[in-house]
């Protein structure tokens, strides 16, 4: 069944989005930051441990990931400035 994917593909894109909206937020990295960041990233342990209660749909733990990614790489791709490419 697709929705299992569908599912942790689009909180991945969301956690995505708040990972970037933080980075561009902040003015100075400090380990709490990080540390912060990290936790974010790691979520896909909490789609892990759900997968746990319903097998079958392991694989969709790796969506969480490439959402994520998919979603920083897009942010950034749309925020850069083209004149400074050059």
């Amino acid at each position: 069944m697709i929705l299992p994917y569908m599912a942790s593909t689009c909180l991945g894109i969301i956690v995505g989005w708040l990972i970037w909206t933080f980075v561009q937020r902040s003015e100075t990295l400090t380990v709490k930051a990080i540390a912060s960041l990290a936790s974010l990233a790691a979520g896909g342990i909490v789609i892990g441990a759900a997968s746990a209660v319903k097998p079958g749909d392991g694989d969709a733990v790796y969506a969480y990931p490439i959402g994520a990614l998919v979603a920083i790489l897009v942010l950034g791709l749309l925020s850069m400035d083209p004149k400074t490419l050059k």
